[in-house]
């Protein structure tokens, strides 16, 4: 959602005085009486930073934004039929902005310009864009664990350093971006299903296999009714070959 509005903010050149919306959960934390809405601390700084103000409708009342839910359908109907094939996100979203910009030469029912010159005069009622971006990233310090992978959201991601390592996880729409001491350690295509373990190369593969072999082998011992001590022994010897 916030990436979306970075994309209409910078192809307009402007930004809109109020934007209205759904009760989406990137937006709106907890819903309170009438139109009041208590807000998410990182929706409140992303309108901040661009400067509009925010209006929220009612619950399942999608006629308070028909004109909005029209235009989707139009622009469905004509630019996502058939589906487009990019890529990569970058791809899709310059087919989808040329389109927009296509777009403008088109006159609305009841209108006598087009859409591109009622923008033209509505841009003196709209306010500038910042001379800053916004970063968009939710950032996390989540620590190695003992399979060499960090849990981000719902999901483990592996990453090349030992554990106990505490790093920084940065979190776009498509990727997943692991930092330690300044410098990028991992990058990984972000999963969207949950409780999943994403290795990206044959060494995480490894390590998480004999980790789990580690495990297995003293799930093992235990059953066989050995003592805590004789596990105890056996540790340094199993974890060592496991770091080899």
């Amino acid at each position: 959602m916030r990436i979306s509005l970075r994309l209409l903010t910078s192809a307009a050149y402007s930004a809109l005085r109020t934007l209205r919306y759904d009760n989406v959960k990137g937006a709106v934390k907890k819903v309170l009486r009438g139109y009041r809405r208590e807000e998410t601390s990182r929706f409140i700084a992303f309108r901040s930073h661009w400067r509009f103000q925010s209006e929220f409708c009612n619950p399942a009342r999608g006629n308070e934004k028909g004109g909005v839910e029209g235009e989707g359908g139009y622009f469905r109907r004509n630019d996502w039929v058939p589906l487009p094939e990019a890529r990569d996100l970058d791809e899709l979203n310059a087919y989808l902005e040329r389109c927009c910009r296509e777009d403008q030469n088109r006159v609305l029912a009841g209108r006598s310009e087009t859409v591109g010159a009622a923008m033209l005069i509505e841009h003196a009622h709209v306010l500038p864009l910042a001379a800053e971006s916004f970063e968009l990233v939710e950032i996390s310090f989540p620590s190695v664990d003992g399979l060499h992978c960090v849990r981000v959201r719902t999901n483990c991601y592996s990453v090349p350093l030992r554990p106990g390592s505490k790093v920084e996880a940065r979190v776009n729409a498509d990727s997943v971006e692991l930092w330690h001491e300044g410098k990028r350690v991992a990058h990984h295509e972000r999963c969207y299903s949950r409780q999943q373990r994403i290795l990206d190369n044959v060494l995480s593969h490894v390590l998480c296999s004999a980790a789990y072999v580690f495990r297995a082998r003293l799930i093992l011992t235990l059953a066989e009714g050995a003592s805590f001590n004789t596990i105890k022994r056996q540790l340094p010897t199993t974890a060592s070959t496991i770091r080899r």
